[in-house]
């Protein structure tokens, strides 16, 4: 995925397989490398997602992601023993999680 992300870096559907990659490369690290492995690759997923939504605020695929991906990151903290990093990530993916359901309003009425 990244050589495609890196290949046709317009494409922003090429940088969410990305993200995706990223959280789905955590699953198996988790029970080789740990929690912080795991909490290393959502972050990253995470940056990909955010830059996403920054560029296409109104589309309600990205911010989706950006909600799921935090709650996972969130997740990660806590289970890495880092339960004052893991809140706030936590809270972001409360507030990432309304704007995707106001953007995915927006984004019906303006799409019948």
């Amino acid at each position: 995925y990244r050589a495609a992300a890196a290949a046709d870096p317009g494409e922003p559907l090429h940088r969410l397989d990305l993200a995706r990659s990223h959280a789905v490369r955590s699953v198996p690290r988790h029970q080789l490398e740990g929690p912080a492995a795991v909490a290393a690759d959502i972050a990253a997923a995470v940056a990909v997602v955010r830059g996403l939504v920054d560029e296409y605020p109104h589309d309600p695929r990205f911010r989706d992601a950006l909600a799921t991906y935090l709650a996972d990151s969130g997740d990660a903290l806590l289970s890495a023993g880092r339960p004052a990093e893991a809140d706030g990530v936590l809270r972001d993916a409360l507030v990432a999680a309304e704007a995707s359901r106001e953007g995915a309003a927006h984004w019906k009425g303006a799409n019948p």
